[in-house]
């Protein structure tokens, strides 16, 4: 087997980082809350970008006749135009799911609750105190 053929296996065998890296440029920070999500689907379609980026850098290599140094610089290039593409179609791959926000819907009242269910009534009594000496020094 000959080197070029051992850097395309390794480079194949690899593919799933270059895919995760063209969605970290594609998605930024976005990209784990999508994971979090969507767990197969993006490790799957992290693997078929990857896959891709590698096949169209062998390919590009090929047929240009390219050095395997160079090799390593289209795969670097493909990476960054597809995550770039991939960015402009975030929302019809994934949709647009606002991140959860529990803390929004808790009332004043339901973390009292919570927090005197917990036995940290002591710490009520004291914010309460403080409160009304804040409050009476102001008046």
């Amino acid at each position: 087997m000959s080197t070029i053929d051992t850097i395309y296996i390794m480079l194949l065998l690899g593919s799933l980082a270059f895919g995760l890296e063209a969605m970290f440029v594609g998605f930024g920070g976005k990209l784990l809350l999508i994971y979090r999500r969507h767990r197969g689907a993006t490790l799957g379609a992290a693997f078929l970008l990857g896959f891709l980026i590698v096949v169209l850098a062998i390919v590009t290599s090929t047929f240009l006749n390219l050095e395997p140094v160079f090799l390593m610089l289209v795969v670097l290039v493909y990476s960054l135009i597809l995550g770039k593409v991939i960015g402009v179609f975030r929302a019809k791959l994934f949709g647009r799911t606002p991140p959860p926000a529990p803390w929004l819907e808790t009332s004043e009242e339901e973390i009292k609750r919570m927090i005197s269910a917990r036995g940290f009534d002591n710490l009520l009594e004291k914010n309460e105190r403080r409160r009304r000496s804040e409050k009476g020094g102001v008046d």
